[in-house]
């Protein structure tokens, strides 16, 4: 069994821990695509230290699209299973052993794999569990990925290669720039795919705020907006109506709370009481909370 590894790439202060964690597998069976986009950082001649090893390094300009990079890597790959990892995000040692024996131990032929794992950041390279990204998703996949927001982290997954050309593979679509990856999963939950667990912490994601990082408060209100774009009709059918039991609804009312926007805040507010009082309920325990808090 073979594993395609696909890394998008842009100036990361992280590439080489990252690639490091692919060469110290313990498992042989891979090659590694790396999808730089045109970096300023010498990440050719950092390359060329593992000439020894089966590494690609590809270059484009992919006008801030990760989307395309992804993509690209998954069209240069050589094997079914595609594994992703972000550049700032690392495995441990075994990573690539354990999924290969889940693989056979199951015997599966297709499907979207993801494991559990932990922080880390400046303060402490190996923190702990993620648990909002290290849980078994509970079926229907579509209703509980689109309700609950994204449970699989991006460095976790894999997948074999007739899946993601089953659905296309990344949407490129501008409006999905930094959820992409929420995106494919729920297009692929929408096609029966099935999603297996491997309940072991056998990766490590890079969860330090920094300026320029894609994921922050701004982008991911942006990126709720878009979703409810897209998916909108969909979240409606599943919730009947009461959209304050959806994720991405908290988190648009998180934004406007956090950002001390409170007359949207409020209008969006009411809006919970006449959907689900339930919610509404616990929205204003949380907001006294934050208030007394502030």
């Amino acid at each position: 069994m073979f594993f395609s590894i696909v890394i998008p790439s842009f100036n990361s202060n992280y590439i080489e821990r990252t690639i490091q964690s692919v060469i110290q597998q313990n498992y042989s069976g891979w090659e590694l695509i790396i999808v730089d986009n045109n970096s300023s950082n010498n990440i050719y001649e950092l390359v060329k230290k593992y000439k020894k090893y089966p590494i690609k390094l590809i270059n484009i300009k992919n006008k801030g699209i990760i989307a395309k990079s992804r993509n690209l890597g998954i069209l240069e790959s050589k094997f079914k299973w595609i594994c992703f990892l972000d550049s700032d995000d690392f495995w441990v040692q075994d990573k690539l052993f354990e999924v290969k024996e889940f693989i056979e131990v199951n015997d599966l032929k297709k499907g979207i794999l993801y494991h559990s794992v932990a922080n880390s950041n400046k303060k402490n390279s190996k923190g702990k569990l993620i648990k909002n990204l290290s849980k078994k998703i509970p079926q229907p996949y579509f209703d509980s990925l689109l309700i609950n927001g994204n449970y699989l982290a991006q460095s976790s997954v894999i997948v074999d290669k007739q899946t993601l050309h089953s659905v296309n593979m990344y949407d490129e679509n501008v409006k999905k720039f930094s959820w992409e990856d929420y995106d494919l999963w729920l297009r692929l939950s929408k096609s029966n795919n099935d999603f297996y667990h491997i309940n072991k912490t056998l990766g490590y994601i890079w969860t330090e705020e920094e300026e320029g990082r894609i994921s922050n408060q701004k982008q991911s209100f942006i990126n709720s907006l878009n979703f409810l774009h897209y998916y909108k009709s969909d979240l409606k059918k599943i919730t009947q109506n009461n959209y304050g039991y959806s994720q991405v609804y908290k988190d648009i009312l998180n934004y406007y709370f956090n950002t001390k926007n409170f007359l949207k805040f409020f209008v969006q507010f009411k809006k919970i009481k006449k959907k689900n009082l339930k919610m509404y309920i616990k929205f204003v325990l949380i907001f006294f909370y934050r208030f007394q808090k502030s």
